[in-house]
Parts: structure tokens; C-alpha cells; sequence
């Protein structure tokens, strides 16, 4: 057609590949098999509930490996069942849109607290085809079968890439409620859908199992009802070496213990949707939003934190980009700074804690701050408090009376005892920690910032200062210089945050401040 102008205007239509269906939406997006049957399961646990909630009690799913199936004569093929509504209209249109729409965007997170929200999920089952898997076969896929009513006919969809590709859509057809191609599912009484794979990656009933018991709930409150090869599958246990509840009604929880190389296969902490229970990212892949410590792999248990499973990305191992940038993520990285770090570190031996080159130069730091300026004063209040400290109030300058510099009293005096005392006890240190810069103190906590900026004042409060965690462009190659610049940076974002509106108030602070670190004590 042409338009008013009389230009000749075309539409041209994308078209779906069948290689893009097996590679791009499965072989290629998921870690492992386990991971893809997850996937599965996890769509047949939301049919299950009634509207867009998370009611886990309400579902009810069975996973089967059947010997002689009618889709697979003379093989094995992997059966998830679900006895949610089936797929209703509402339903099977969804499932014919890839991906998330213009209206599931302005939606938010999704449906179920985030477990249905990307719209990709369900080409996952390919991948535990081993044809698609292993040989790349677009004529081989799964089959569904699906009724929305107690009995009557039955839906089948055949999701086969190469039919996919030839039709550009999926064939539908009708069949009765006894058909032979339902196997065990003749004659059944309720509403359901079938997903049907023959050739499956998994050999054995064991194998299903072991796979998919990490992917359930962490928390038996939150689980639903799940068998597998006719058994109930539960969630393995959670660490129970060291734990943390957060106080005051807080929602993030720890359960952490050395990994035990007999227990799995690979380690590493995972942290999962306070909400839901389900993991939702491991913590190795997010070494540069996270405390190095948590991101080991000999250690494992689980991290409970509000809000993940909406910001999880399609690897489903890990976060979105937008989300650990966030004001909600900086919050719970400082708590889990502060709270969970040191209870992690305990766990290890001190020799066998990571000290990174920023670590290193942050304690540097901090031992000559505490030379020249004193021991940092408490951060009273509540725990939150003690991570974002709301300004201390100014100390007279110099050493309090009757102490010497560093804030020790003078040997044999009466103060001596009592304030060894109050000192904490020997160990390994949180990645977090206060360090005294002329009368007052502040706390210094890594994050991930800009890679043109080292330090930066916290825009809450600017008794906290953000040490960047990830790739920083400007950093000096000799471990001398690089000493020299962090302490620069460090003193210049102080000043920004104690003079705002004076450059050169903030100009003369960097360099009075300086001047004592050079000299090693206060003028």
C-alpha cells in the first residue's frame, strides 16, 4: 500500500527459527538439565493456583519417567504433570506470546511474586530432549496434552521446532479422553496438562530427583505438594551452622555452613525470595555486587532476601543488572555487610579468608586513621542503624582526657581494664567498618559504583562512604600510588559530603587531612 505521499510502504514479519527455539530459548539459556526441568515443573506449580498469587498449597504436580510411553514406543519419556485449571484461553493465548508485552512490562514483575513474568520459559523443555540437547534435531521436541474440564476431550499442542518454524505457530488438535497417546493419562477424572518428552537427558528416577530437589522451596512453610517416580520429593534440610534471622521483623534470613564436597557436586551460596523460598540466584555470579566472602564456593546454604525472584534474570541463576543497582539491593548489601559477612567468616579459618587488594588498602587505611585519629566511636541504635549511622555528633578535638592518642588509656590506670573489655574479640573482619577521619566517624562499605569513581559519600547520609567493589578505570598500576590514590579519593568524598556547597571548605579539608596521614598524626 502507499501512504499520502504517494511512497510505497511494506510490512515484513519476523519469522520464529527452530534453531532459535532450541538454542536461544533452551540448550543456551539454563546451567543445567535440572535447571530446565525446574522451569517445567514451576509452570505447572502456577496453573495449579487460583489468579496471579503464590498459594503454594494449592499446587500439586507428579513427575514421571515412563518405560514404553505411546509417544516414545520402546523408550523412556519424562512426564510432568500438573492438575491445575489447564490451559484456558486466557491461558493459551499467553502462551503463544514469546516474551514479555508492552502491557506485561507496565504490569511490573509479573505474576505468582515474579515465579511468571519473562513468557520464555516454556521452550525450556526442549533442552531435556536429547535429540534437541545433544544432536540439535528440530523434528524432535515435547507434546502437551491439556483439558480444562473434569472429563472430555483433550487438547494436544505439539512443540516441535522444525513444525514450529514451517507453521510459524503451534497445531492444536482435539482428542478424546481415552485416546492410546495418553498413556497412564486415559480415562483420568480432573483438569490438568501434560508435558510429554520423549528421549529424555535423564536416565534414571535418582537422577530427577537429585537434580531437581535444589530448585524446591528452601523452606518446608512454602512447599508444595511434589512426587516424583510416585514418591514425595522434599526439600533437602537448610544449614544450620550459623544462622541470622534479621531483628525488628526484618525478612532476611542466613543459613550458612562450610560445603561439604560429599553432599553436592559444587558449592557456593545461593539466595533465595524471602516470599517464596525458591533460589533464585548463586551467589558466585554476582562476585562484584556482592562481599567476596559470600561468593566463595566452599561455602554453601542459602541467603533469604525480600524481592529477588521478580528481579531474576533469564538464566534464572542470577539478577537483573538494574536490580543490584538499585536503592534495594544497596540496603541489603549493607545488611548482609554488616550482619551475615561475619558469621560467614567464622565459619572459615582466618588464614582462609579472601583479602582482596581493595580489602588490603581499606585496612591500611584504617590502621593509620587509627593512629592519627583514635579508635572510631560506637554507632548506637537499632541494626539498621548501625549499618546507615546517622551523623555522630562532634567530639572536642584531640584524645578524650586521661587517654593517650588512639584512644588507649595510660597503662595501670583504673580505665584500663574496663575498656579492653568492650574491645571485640579477635577474627576475621566484616567487609564493612568505621574509621575515624578527624572527630568524627564513618563507615566504609563496598559496592559497586561507577568505573571512573573510586569513593563516594552515601546520598542518604553522608556518614557512610561507598567503596567501589567492581572495575575502577582509574586505578595506578604501582601498589604505592595506589595507596596514595584511594586515600585521596577516600578524603575527597568525605569532603563532599561535610561541605557540599564549599569547594574550597572541601579543597582545604582533603589537604589538612592529608598533611596528618603524611605525617602521621593530627597537627
Amino acid at each position: 500500500m502507499a501512504d499520502e505521499k504517494g511512497t510505497l510502504m511494506e510490512t515484513r514479519r519476523f519469522l520464529i527459527t527452530a534453531y532459535m527455539l532450541m538454542e536461544n530459548l533452551a540448550n543456551k539459556l539454563y546451567d543445567c538439565p535440572g535447571a530446565c526441568l525446574w522451569e517445567v515443573v514451576r509452570n505447572g506449580v502456577c496453573a495449579c493456583m487460583p489468579g496471579d498469587a503464590w498459594i503454594p498449597n494449592k499446587a500439586r504436580v507428579e513427575v514421571l519417567l515412563a518405560r514404553d510411553h505411546p509417544m516414545n514406543p520402546g523408550g523412556s519419556t519424562l512426564v510432568v504433570l500438573d492438575h491445575g485449571s489447564g490451559f484456558t484461553q486466557k491461558s493459551l493465548e499467553l502462551w503463544c506470546n514469546i516474551g514479555q508485552s508492552l502491557e506485561d512490562m507496565q504490569g511490573g514483575a509479573g505474576s505468582h511474586a515474579g515465579a511468571s513474568q519473562k513468557r520464555i520459559g516454556r521452550f525450556a523443555a526442549l533442552a531435556l530432549n536429547r535429540r534437541c540437547a545433544e544432536h540439535r534435531d528440530p523434528n524432535a521436541g515435547f507434546h502437551i496434552f491439556t483439558r480444562t474440564t473434569p472429563k472430555g476431550r483433550v487438547r494436544r499442542i505439539g512443540m516441535i521446532p522444525a513444525e514450529i518454524e514451517k507453521d510459524q505457530g503451534i497445531r492444536l488438535t482435539e482428542i478424546d479422553g481415552d485416546a492410546p497417546e495418553l498413556g497412564s493419562l486415559r480415562g483420568h477424572v480432573g483438569s490438568f496438562t501434560a508435558v510429554v518428552i520423549p528421549e529424555p537427558v535423564f536416565e534414571t528416577v535418582d537422577e530427577i530427583r537429585a537434580e531437581l530437589a535444589w530448585f524446591l522451596p528452601r523452606k518446608q512453610d512454602r512447599t508444595f505438594n511434589i512426587t516424583v517416580g510416585g514418591s514425595p520429593l522434599p526439600a533437602p534440610p537448610l544449614s544450620d551452622k550459623v544462622t541470622h534471622v534479621q531483628e525488628d521483623g526484618g525478612a532476611i534470613e542466613a543459613y550458612l555452613d562450610r560445603f561439604d564436597t560429599s553432599e553436592r557436586t559444587s558449592g557456593g551460596i545461593w539466595l533465595c525470595d524471602a516470599e517464596t523460598g525458591l533460589r533464585v540466584a548463586h551467589a558466585p555470579r554476582l562476585h562484584s555486587c556482592l562481599p567476596s566472602i559470600l561468593c566463595r564456593h566452599d561455602l554453601t546454604g542459602d541467603i533469604f532476601i525480600p524481592g529477588l525472584l521478580a528481579n531474576q534474570d533469564t538464566s534464572r541463576s542470577s539478577l537483573t543488572k538494574e536490580f543490584v543497582r538499585s536503592d534495594a539491593w544497596k540496603k541489603a548489601f549493607l545488611y548482609l555487610t554488616a550482619h551475615v559477612v561475619p558469621k560467614a567468616a567464622s565459619l572459615l579459618d582466618d588464614t582462609e579468608v579472601d583479602t582482596s587488594p581493595i580489602d588490603k588498602l581499606v585496612r591500611d587505611i584504617a590502621d593509620q586513621s587509627l593512629k592519627i585519629y583514635g579508635k572510631p566511636d560506637p554507632i548506637p541504635g537499632p541494626p539498621w542503624e548501625w549499618i546507615v549511622p546517622p551523623p555522630p555528633p562532634p567530639n572536642p578535638p584531640g584524645p578524650p582526657r586521661g587517654k593517650l592518642p588512639g584512644g588507649k588509656p595510660p597503662s595501670g590506670s583504673d580505665e584500663e581494664d574496663e575498656d579492653e573489655e568492650d574491645d571485640p574479640p579477635p577474627g576475621p573482619e566484616p567487609k564493612i567498618r568505621r574509621i575515624k577521619i578527624g572527630d568524627k566517624t564513618y563507615v566504609l562499605a563496598r559496592l559497586r559504583l561507577s568505573e571512573l569513581i573510586w569513593a563516594e559519600v552515601d546520598q542518604v547520609n553522608p556518614a557512610v562512604i561507598l567503596i567501589n567493589s567492581g572495575t575502577y578505570a582509574a586505578m595506578p598500576k604501582e601498589a604505592r600510588a595506589q595507596g596514595e590514590h584511594f586515600l585521596l579519593m577516600l578524603l575527597s568524598a568525605v569532603a563532599r559530603g561535610e561541605h557540599p556547597d564549599d569547594s574550597l571548605a572541601a579543597a582545604e579539608f582533603v589537604a589538612s587531612h592529608r598533611r596528618n596521614f603524611l605525617r602521621g598524626c593530627a597537627i
